[in-house]
């Protein structure tokens, strides 16, 4: 298309004008197909806060949505236009289902403008305060959906709302996947799953973006991972991932994957083939985008 733009206008080309036409196609949004026996874990690169997306080819959830302001209108600083949503419309469907592990703006800054966007989603969370049409999240409480197991292990029914502690756990399990998403939980809920049976899963979110109040030996051991995945900012103030975190994993044998480090981060799940991990800073190297980082050990 831009070839024929750029030709002499000429009597021999009267069509030069159509180019724009075949141009078009740049502006679509790319879909990213999943067959009937995949299931895909995308952990978005929203800087220092929490995005996930996970997808079967007639099921979409949304665990937390970044960083943002709290509120549905615009913001300088917000992860929905710049990040969550080009990568739901990219999945081919709507949400339909959003799940808010707890309050802070790291977690929950673009809950309301998902609202907006999403009328028509089912809403969960863990908040201070009651929000209409959104259900609490607290075990025991459980679903399924396309072949996928959801099962919330915490908050328990009649706890105070805790902040951190507070943070909906998940684990999700079928159709290849095997999934724990544990918010910002520290060492105190850890325990408290550990002693209510926690069992292994092959894929973590860490808690609380690798802070040293969470991973606890117990946890890690429980869980077992064969990935552990953090979501944090590079360079952040923090200084998440912890190095005694990230230790912690390494002498469980489980590789820790950090998005400061990788990007976008994608698990793709088969029964038949196992997981398939890409970062998209591996994926997708050009001079013009930011480079992996030393501690990203894929090959692609």
């Amino acid at each position: 298309g831009a070839l024929l733009m750029l030709l002499p206008s000429t009597r021999g080309i009267p069509l030069r004008t159509a180019g724009a036409l075949l141009m078009l196609p740049l502006f679509l949004p790319p879909v990213s197909q999943l067959d009937d026996m995949e299931t895909r874990l995308d952990f978005l690169d929203v800087g220092q806060g929490l995005a996930v997306l996970l997808s079967r080819p007639e099921y979409l959830l949304v665990y937390d949505s970044g960083p943002g302001n709290g509120q549905a209108g615009d913001s300088a600083w917000d992860m929905v236009d710049g990040t969550l949503q080009p990568m739901i419309i990219s999945s081919g469907r709507k949400p339909d289902m959003v799940v808010t592990s707890h309050g802070d703006l790291d977690h929950a800054g673009g809950l309301e403008k998902l609202r907006t966007m999403y009328p028509d989603a089912r809403y969960l969370a863990s908040l201070s305060a009651k929000r209409e049409g959104i259900e609490a999240c607290h075990s025991p409480m459980s679903w399924n959906s396309n072949e996928l197991d959801f099962e919330v292990l915490h908050p328990t029914i009649g706890l105070p709302y805790l902040g951190n502690d507070s943070s909906c756990v998940i684990s999700v399990k079928g159709a290849g996947m095997n999934l724990l998403l544990s918010g910002d939980v520290s060492r105190t809920v850890e325990q408290r799953l550990v002693d209510n049976g926690l069992s292994r899963h092959d894929l973590l979110s860490v808690p609380h973006h690798g802070s040293a109040t969470s991973s606890s030996r117990v946890f890690v051991d429980a869980v077992q991972p064969l990935l552990a995945l953090v979501s944090a900012g590079w360079n952040n103030r923090f200084d998440f991932p912890r190095d005694d975190v990230i230790e912690r994993y390494r002498k469980n044998r489980t590789p820790v994957l950090n998005t400061a480090q990788c990007g976008g981060i994608r698990v793709t799940a088969n029964p038949g083939t196992g997981l398939r991990v890409e970062s998209a800073r591996l994926a997708r190297r050009a001079i013009w985008r930011w480079p992996p980082g030393e501690l990203c050990p894929l090959d692609g």
